[in-house]
């Protein structure tokens, strides 16, 4: 997988174009996925129901339906995208 250096080449590589874009954060990871950005693992997981275990997993874009990593989109949102 030859992974995006960064994030313009990223976001240039997201198909298909949209005029909106809006990532929600997930609890809940049906499948196994992975960040569409760095290649990181996504496992499957569901909330807990003990305290600690019920945090976002992912962070999902419906539009385009990529899920990326709490870390990629941490970074997202402190670079303003």
């Amino acid at each position: 997988m030859n992974l995006p250096q960064t994030w313009a080449e990223a976001f240039n590589r997201m198909r298909p174009p949209c005029a909106t874009e809006t990532w929600v954060p997930i609890r809940y990871v049906q499948a196994d996925t992975f960040c569409w950005f760095c290649g990181a693992e996504i496992p499957r997981a569901k909330p807990g129901t003990r305290t600690g275990e019920r945090g976002t997993k992912a962070w999902l874009c419906r539009e385009r339906g990529v899920c990326e990593c709490m870390p990629c989109r941490s970074r997202a949102k402190e670079a303003g995208l």
